[in-house]
């Protein structure tokens, strides 16, 4: 449902835009403009929503990175469209005290797969190849809002942590209790490799050259494969960035 009202929302932000160009009939002498970008950013790669199985929760972001190459196309004098080329560092730590979360971990030099209560310590990040594609409407001369998609490769992942101070059921929440003191996991070789979703950006222009910007996506699929039997959720890549642009 919220993806259904985040997709309308798109549209009807487009098709506003749209019936916006068609009025404007100033000719525009150059219409392709080139920028360069860099910023950091925080965020998390979280289920949406928090299940009730976590309490406790602690949230500690790692500082991201964003650099890429911007290109701009005017259609009219108010809007324009927007794509690029973008190596996007994500990543964060999550503490949480969990009841009954379905997970695999090695206890005692063996795998095992149950259901875990305890605490849980996670650690994610990721470097992704991203190509955004945005419509961009100009309010005034300082103000350009961007709203579109993105979709992402991920050219390295890892995701792992630990489990501690608690118990696991295996294989069913009233299967065999084993006793956890602490216990290490590592899904990496789930990451996955591919990330699409929303995009959002708010940017002000300082001068001819430079301009300021604040970016947020917000991924449609998890960034854990399909196939990832270690956790019961869906993760979602929740990022944000903020940094400079400089115009070619």
């Amino acid at each position: 449902m919220m993806r259904k009202t985040i997709i309308v929302t798109i549209l009807a932000f487009v098709l506003g835009f749209a019936a916006t160009a068609q009025t404007d009939t100033v000719t525009l002498q150059n219409r392709w403009h080139h920028s360069l970008k860099i910023g950091v950013g925080i965020g998390a790669s979280a289920p949406v929503p928090i299940p009730n199985r976590i309490s406790e929760m602690g949230w500690t972001p790692h500082l991201g990175g964003i650099l890429g190459y911007s290109l701009h196309y005017d259609l009219s004098q108010k809007m324009g469209l927007k794509t690029g080329l973008q190596l996007r560092h994500v990543g964060m730590s999550a503490q949480a005290k969990v009841y009954q979360m379905f997970t695999n971990a090695t206890v005692d030099d063996a795998e095992v797969a149950g259901y875990f209560t305890g605490y849980n310590d996670t650690k994610f990040n990721a470097t992704y190849l991203a190509v955004p594609l945005l419509f961009a409407y100009h309010i005034g001369t300082s103000w350009t809002i961007d709203a579109g998609l993105f979709a992402a490769y991920a050219l390295q992942g890892h995701f792992g942590g630990a489990v501690k101070d608690g118990y696991i059921r295996i294989n069913e929440p009233t299967g065999d209790r084993v006793e956890v003191g602490c216990e290490t996991f590592d899904f990496s070789d789930y990451v996955n490799p591919f990330n699409f979703g929303l995009e959002l950006t708010a940017e002000h222009i300082i001068t001819n050259r430079w301009s300021a910007w604040f970016d947020l996506s917000w991924a449609f699929n998890s960034c854990m494969k399909n196939s990832f039997s270690g956790l019961e959720y869906k993760m979602y890549n929740i990022y944000g960035f903020a940094g400079i642009d400089y115009k070619l």
